[in-house]
């Protein structure tokens, strides 16, 4: 009788752990398509409002969902102007924020010189190909998701089975 729910516990276990895996690479596309709309938005805002970084941070915050903190904290650091760049109040800010895929950090790092710091122009073609990036990085992720989220599931299946009939 331990037996079998030791069988149990081990293929939930790993069932879990593909099923975790999974999360994490559709969390990592749906990441990036708010972080595409994220930039659309502040491009827009910078071009047609000329909307100062910490108000667009702001307004950023109450609509992006998991970005929502970061761009929170990057309002807040903004306002208070205690970093000497929007480079470092965006690496502050990533390190404050909650965990968030690396690809989409890199991007919002790579971005964050040309915020602020020179004309409209420049600023809007950073934004663009930061935008380029994220579509590359949601492409990227779509045309993994399909094989890597069954293989997933059915890695930590096979796992957990495999442990099992190692235990009987």
């Amino acid at each position: 009788m331990l037996k079998l729910i030791g069988v149990i516990f081990v293929v939930l276990g790993s069932t879990g752990a593909g099923v975790t895996m999974a999360w994490g690479a559709r969390r990592t596309l749906e990441t990036a398509r708010q972080l595409r709309v994220a930039l659309e938005r502040m491009k827009n805002e910078i071009a047609c409002h000329r909307t100062a970084l910490p108000e667009l941070m702001e307004l950023l915050s109450r609509e992006t969902g998991p970005l929502s903190a970061l761009f929170g904290g990057m309002a807040e650091q903004l306002r208070l102007r205690q970093e000497a760049s929007v480079y470092a109040i965006v690496r502050k800010s990533l390190a404050a924020a909650p965990a968030l895929p690396g690809e989409v950090g890199r991007i919002l790092l790579e971005l964050a010189p040309g915020l602020g710091q020179y004309d409209v122009q420049c600023q809007l073609y950073s934004l663009d190909l930061a935008a380029g990036q994220a579509q590359a990085l949601i492409e990227r992720c779509q045309s993994e998701q399909k094989g890597r989220v069954r293989s997933y599931y059915t890695l930590g299946v096979c796992a957990g089975l495999a442990l099992a009939i190692m235990l009987l």
